[in-house]
């Protein structure tokens, strides 16, 4: 079944869809060696579900930034809290 995005491109559904309705299982982990292996094969073919994995690896790898990025914000604000006030800092000539 192919649809239409908002642009007007055509876009290409899943080519097995009982199958390709496991990729986020598969992605999870939660499927059986039998059904990897189904599903591998399947993915070698279906251009939509290879799609849905990158979309899936590429939301992961933002999320695990953004997470990195509030520990480090986060970790820099309680370093701020450790230091002495400026005054005490201050060189005595």
């Amino acid at each position: 079944m192919s649809k239409r995005n908002k642009l007007g491109d055509r876009q290409q559904g899943c080519i097995e869809p009982v199958i390709g309705g496991k990729v986020y299982d598969y992605y999870n982990g939660v499927l059986g060696p039998e059904e990897v292996r189904g599903f591998e094969r399947h993915l070698v073919r279906c251009h939509h579900c290879e799609k849905v994995i990158l979309e899936l690896d590429h939301a992961l790898a933002v999320l695990s930034d953004e997470r990195d990025f509030h520990s480090i914000v986060k970790n820099s604000e309680q370093l701020k809290d450790t230091r002495p006030p400026p005054s005490s800092r201050r060189y005595h000539n």
